[in-house]
């Protein structure tokens, strides 16, 4: 979920929810996972390194050769065979060339791990179209290089299998050449979790990936952002509501929907800006006004919205949570600023009261009796949780 790692721009999973996850989302999961996790442990040096120095047996039959000689004379075999025919046939030679046989048991899972993922990742690549992100990037890097080991000519005199046992696996560990060794780690891997559908090594393979905030103030996001989706879960627990979260995807759009029984949709956006944003943005019509080029909204951390449907029509309201990891006078005093100047960009957005809310790691006071009728509220880390219940309680 962390839209600013290296590795996983197109994951949107809480594993809080894991309840909600149908079959289809464990494969899904499951396989962009897997080849992510075999990509950075080394797949394709790996792979390249086992196609430089293919396993192979060396296989030794006899030849009967008469006029052209090719090879090295195996000459005791050679005897015994024209003393068989009585020593009639002295245009009889036979030699013992050395033929290499490719279809070994390693190369056999080679094979069909090779096939697996020329499969699989171009499926994994349709499960969330958009544009492309870093996850997307690191799986056509595999497939690139697996799309050119098939092509290796010895490959097609081994055998071809549509389903592995873990024979195969136990085989190619043991095998004299480490790159193979290192490649069985992937199939009792694989093993696991296509074959016993183990959620435990599945979800051990999430839990490397999902999160891996370089500095603390992305680490005080998240934070707030799991708060947010704690506050809601609690609305929705209490009202018997649903939710439905994107478990994969390919563009920077992360949305929590809580669907209320009365009529009421609850959006958490999490550095995603909604065109009922950006269409009505002050910022980008300046900057168009005077033709300049490349221009990109604001984005706040987090974008709140509430929907309710009546009688008479929609009612849509919005709100921007703002997060700053800080104690500093001045630099709480910088956030108040940068809130102000969104509630001043988005003022056909944010049409009501609470608009904004700005948490700090600490340094605020008491909170304000009169606050609801503030257009900002400020909090900290210590008072996040009852905060955030209030505002959501005065937004819905």
């Amino acid at each position: 979920m962390y839209r600013k790692s290296d590795l996983l721009n197109g994951v949107t999973s809480a594993l809080a929810f894991e309840n909600d996850l149908e079959v289809e989302d464990f494969v899904n999961l499951a396989t962009v996972h897997f080849v992510i996790k075999c990509y950075r442990s080394g797949i394709i040096d790996i792979i390249q390194q086992v196609m430089r120095n293919l396993d192979r047996n060396t296989q030794q039959d006899y030849v009967e050769n008469r006029g052209s000689i090719k090879g090295v004379v195996d000459w005791g075999e050679t005897f015994r065979r024209r003393a068989a025919a009585g020593f009639s046939d002295r245009s009889l030679f036979v030699t013992r060339p050395s033929n290499r046989v490719y279809d070994t048991s390693a190369n056999q899972f080679l094979k069909f791990f090779l096939e697996f993922l020329y499969v699989k990742i171009p499926e994994a690549l349709k499960i969330a179209p958009g544009k492309v992100e870093g996850w997307t990037y690191l799986l056509n890097e595999v497939f690139q290089t697996v799309r050119q080991a098939r092509l290796h000519p010895h490959l097609r005199e081994v055998s071809k299998s549509n389903v592995i046992n873990y024979k195969l696996i136990e085989l190619t560990s043991k095998n004299r050449n480490r790159y193979y060794r290192e490649l069985s780690a992937f199939g009792d891997l694989y093993f696991k979790i296509f074959i016993n559908k183990d959620q435990k090594a599945l979800f051990s393979v999430l839990r490397e990936q999902l999160l891996s905030p370089q500095e603390p103030d992305k680490l005080y996001e998240f934070v707030v952002l799991f708060e947010v989706i704690s506050v809601l879960e609690e609305i929705r627990v209490k009202q018997n509501g649903k939710r439905k979260i994107t478990i994969l995807r390919a563009e920077n759009k992360t949305i929590f929907n809580y669907l209320l029984p009365n009529n009421t949709t609850i959006s958490a956006m999490y550095q995603y800006v909604p065109r009922t944003f950006s269409r009505n943005s002050k910022y980008v019509d300046t900057l168009k006004l005077y033709q300049i080029g490349n221009v990109k909204t604001r984005q706040p951390d987090i974008i709140i919205n509430v929907e309710k449907s009546t009688p008479a029509g929609t009612i849509s309201k919005n709100a921007v949570v703002e997060v700053k990891f800080s104690s500093d006078r001045h630099y709480i005093g910088e956030g108040v600023h940068d809130v102000l100047s969104y509630l001043a960009d988005f003022q056909f957005a944010l049409n009501q009261t609470p608009k904004a809310m700005l948490t700090v790691w600490s340094g605020i006071g008491q909170r304000p009796t009169n606050e609801k009728q503030n257009d900002i509220w400020l909090s900290d880390f210590r008072n996040l949780r009852s905060s955030l219940l209030d505002f959501f309680d005065a937004l819905v």
